[in-house]
């Protein structure tokens, strides 16, 4: 591809290959982007429970508070020790301490909200608020029609 760029003034002319430039650099940064964000997500998560429910809202958990002992164990035993995978091939996999799975797909839209779908067509929708090589922050959106005890998930990675 060759360009040809005809001025006979040389401040227009850098003024035109800082802007082609910038271009450039700016379309390869996008693409770098959504790349490292998938590449990122991409493995096995174990949900941390203390951070989440730190994050959880007063109201809701006074609410939790004032439940029985035997109910609020329930609760608990339902994300403490949570691990989720995301493979390379879109496969989401959720795993309960107690063994519980469950099974879905996943897909990333404009590299900040990760869609789950599971096998009879209910979408869940979550905010990625934070993606490091580490730890992973979800927020469940508020638009999924899904109310959840901890809408403010915390992972920490285990393996890619």
């Amino acid at each position: 591809m060759n360009i040809i760029i005809k001025t006979n003034n040389k401040l227009e002319l850098m003024k035109t290959i800082y802007t082609f430039l910038t271009l450039i650099f700016l379309t390869f940064v996008q693409t770098s982007n959504a790349q490292t964000t998938e590449e990122q997500i991409i493995g096995t998560w174990i949900f941390n429970y203390e951070t989440s429910f730190s994050t959880m809202e007063d109201e809701v958990k006074t609410q939790y508070n004032a439940m029985p002992e035997q109910e609020r164990v329930k609760m608990e035993s339902a994300y403490r020790g949570r691990k989720i995978t995301l493979d390379s091939n879109k496969n989401f996999t959720q795993i309960l301490a107690n063994g519980i799975k469950s099974l879905g797909m996943w897909v990333l839209t404009d590299t900040d909200y990760l869609k789950i779908t599971t096998p009879t067509g209910i979408v869940f929708t979550y905010k990625i608020k934070t993606l490091t090589p580490t730890t992973l922050n979800l927020i469940l959106d508020s638009d999924s029609g899904v109310k959840a005890l901890i809408p403010d998930l915390h992972f920490t990675k285990l393996q890619n």
